[in-house]
């Protein structure tokens, strides 16, 4: 859960606004982001898959979170409130990132040989 991400209690972060949690960078695409779930008449409400922000934990690291989301509306389609889900990708994108260096190389190696 959001302890086991970010460090943070859950209990002392409810209240909270999630983009006091975000980089500095990624605050502004964070907002804006968030508030397409806000958008009166949004038809589905989920955001869009792979939706990537950098956010600070406890402990002052940064970690790359994969941001879904979905907006709760009432009966008439008023807006009531937003559920979200986080997902720690920071490895995983190491991993990616790193894949694709050795395949540069390999492909560099191969164009010299």
């Amino acid at each position: 859960g959001w302890e086991r991400i970010l460090g943070f209690p859950a209990q002392a972060s409810v209240g909270l606004n999630l983009l006091d949690f975000a980089l500095d960078a990624d605050r502004d695409a964070l907002g804006a982001h968030l508030a397409q779930l806000w958008r009166p008449g949004q038809a589905s409400g989920i955001t869009r898959a792979g939706a990537e922000f950098r956010f600070v934990n406890a402990q002052g690291s940064v970690r790359l979170m994969q941001l879904a989301g979905q907006a709760i509306q009432d009966e008439r389609g008023h807006l009531r409130g937003i559920v979200a889900s986080l997902e720690d990708v920071t490895d995983r994108r190491t991993a990616e990132d790193r894949l694709v260096d050795q395949l540069r190389f390999m492909r560099e190696l191969l164009e010299v040989v």
